[in-house]
């Protein structure tokens, strides 16, 4: 009889995303070991996303309705019959791919005891909060607290997205296993790039939320009267009109392009720049745009807080957030060295290749899980 291993997340609605999935289940296959995968019906991922089985599955993948998910609420959505899907395939392990602090993850941990299948939870926290700092009248000061200490004694294990991020975990007195594995990746179809040289004009890209906590603002002011630099900015948010009345004339806004448009656009530039700030307790996670930039053959520039300095490593650059001047003087050396700027693309590119494709992300990964299955 096969072993089932069962993944749950919201974000895995995106059909592009589930790649991942397709490539980690023909791994365990290998192993004779089934995945199914439980997704929203419908979930808001940036917009307002129908879930769609990609083409070709390997994977048994089931769809179910959801309370808040409509909304994107990260942590308050929860699934409706979940309980009757999951007491049906009796898995041997459930890898949920949600933060210990959702309600979702409260629900699973519960269920997971109850047809007594261990649980893995997933993780990107990178900060150590104790939400002490919200308003009294705000549930999340009580609700957040509660959520992690349920899915921590629920849980055998959690998958740390990055050191900083199981630092954090072991800071709150963690007692399970602890394993550090990046799950972000992009598809084969980016690693067919060709690396150009710039055309003259450094065409940068920012791809993503125009919200004050994505530093955009920062970005605009190096790029301003910055000569032979252009800036496309792709996304909305509730920054738009402010953003605009501060651009100059060299800066381009598209608004929300569908995902192919985006990257269709961004393989056009020569340098994305994703520009993050500390705001209001929350500090940039990973930043998957800039792995789909680097495998797309651009060069990135990202601030130095949260995941990014992970993400980039030594294939480009780190300012200082909130410094519109050094990020202008970055810019303004790759216009000047179109040498640099080529080496940096490719530096990027063969980062990429290396260490986020998603084979080699659910070849790591698949290791991982086999090993609670084997216990």
């Amino acid at each position: 009889m096969h072993k089932q291993i069962v993944v749950i997340g919201h974000h895995l609605v995106v059909e592009s995303y589930q790649e991942l999935i397709q490539e980690l289940s023909n791994k365990l296959k290998n192993k004779s070991i089934e995945l199914t995968l439980i997704t929203p019906e419908v979930y808001k991922e940036k917009v307002i996303t129908h879930a769609v089985t990609m083409k070709g599955a390997s994977f048994n993948h089931i769809k179910i309705k959801t309370m808040f998910g409509k909304s994107g609420r990260q942590h308050a959505h929860f699934y409706l019959g979940i309980a009757k899907v999951l007491k049906n395939i009796k898995p041997s392990l459930i890898y949920c791919m949600e933060e210990p602090n959702s309600i979702v993850s409260v629900q699973i941990a519960y269920l997971a005891k109850k047809i007594k299948s261990p649980v893995i939870f997933w993780s990107a926290l990178n900060q150590n909060r104790n939400y002490s700092d919200l308003p009294l009248v705000d549930i999340r000061r009580y609700l957040y607290p509660w959520c992690i200490n349920y899915t921590f004694n629920g849980s055998v294990a959690i998958n740390a997205l990055d050191h900083k991020v199981d630092k954090v975990i072991k800071e709150r007195e963690y007692n399970h296993k602890v394993f550090i594995q990046n799950t972000f990746g992009v598809n084969d179809k980016f690693f067919n790039a060709k690396i150009k040289k710039s055309n003259g004009i450094l065409k940068v890209i920012y791809v993503g939320l125009l919200e004050e906590y994505k530093g955009v603002k920062f970005l605009i002011e190096s790029v301003n009267k910055l000569e032979g630099v252009s800036l496309d900015i792709v996304g909305d948010g509730s920054q738009l009109h402010y953003l605009k009345s501060i651009s100059s004339e060299s800066i381009e806004f598209h608004g929300y392009l569908e995902y192919s448009k985006a990257l269709e656009l961004m393989k056009k530039s020569d340098v994305l720049v994703l520009p993050s700030i500390p705001c209001n307790g929350y500090l940039e996670q990973f930043g998957r745009v800039l792995i789909e930039a680097m495998a797309s053959g651009l060069c990135v520039i990202g601030s130095n807080i949260g995941g990014i300095g992970n993400v980039v490593n030594n294939a480009g650059f780190l300012v200082e957030h909130s410094s519109s001047k050094e990020l202008r003087d970055v810019l303004k050396m790759l216009k000047q060295d179109e040498s640099l700027l080529y080496e940096m693309k490719t530096k990027a590119y063969q980062r990429a290749i290396t260490c986020y494709s998603y084979k080699a992300v659910s070849n790591q990964l698949a290791d991982k899980l086999i090993e609670f299955i084997n216990e």
